[in-house]
């Protein structure tokens, strides 16, 4: 279960459950977010596009992944935008992005629109991340209503502004050995 940032509650009732599993040489990420209204405030998706890297996703609904490993400041964001774009950015240290880094895999997104929300199955090569015994995952989303309003939903939030890079919001291990 995913929560709103406190400093930006949404205006409807939202729910957002993420996780993440690995399966044979990927990393599968799901995300189902439902809400309740009773007028027409809803979910706002971005239009479908053709699969492709877009920056600025964040912009918008957008499912996010942060992996890094427990001895190493690097780390990887992944986003994952219901328009079936996507990004995949390397960090050296807190928020110092490798401008260089270029993600050689792509992401395979799916999407399945619901009357009260969405769910968006991501799954990414298991060669993207680094190599380690395990990864800590944070898994992340910003969450857009039809009003124009936009929440920041993690597993847990440590500081005042919604901060997705904090490495404290990595919460899950997950074990980079493949289950037989």
């Amino acid at each position: 279960m995913l929560y709103p940032h406190p400093a930006q509650i949404p205006a409807i009732a939202i729910q957002v459950k993420a996780g993440v599993v690995h399966s044979d040489d990927a990393l599968i990420f799901s995300y189902r977010c439902s809400h309740q209204s009773d007028d027409d405030m809803g979910v706002l998706l971005p239009a479908p596009a053709v699969p492709t890297a877009c920056d600025h996703l964040w912009q918008h609904t957008c499912c996010e992944a942060f992996i890094g490993t427990k001895d190493a400041d690097a780390y990887l964001e992944f986003n994952f935008s219901p328009s079936s774009c996507w990004a995949v950015y390397r960090f050296d240290a807190y928020r110092v992005r490798d401008e260089s880094y270029v993600c050689q895999y792509e992401p395979n997104i799916e999407l399945r629109q619901m009357p009260d929300g969405f769910e968006l199955t991501a799954k990414i090569s298991s060669d993207v991340l680094p190599q380690a015994a395990s990864w800590l995952v944070g898994l992340t989303a910003v969450i857009e209503t039809t009003d124009k309003q936009k929440t920041y939903w993690a597993l847990r939030h440590d500081a005042p502004q919604p901060d997705f890079h904090l490495r404290s919001q990595f919460l899950l291990s997950l074990s980079s050995i493949n289950p037989s």
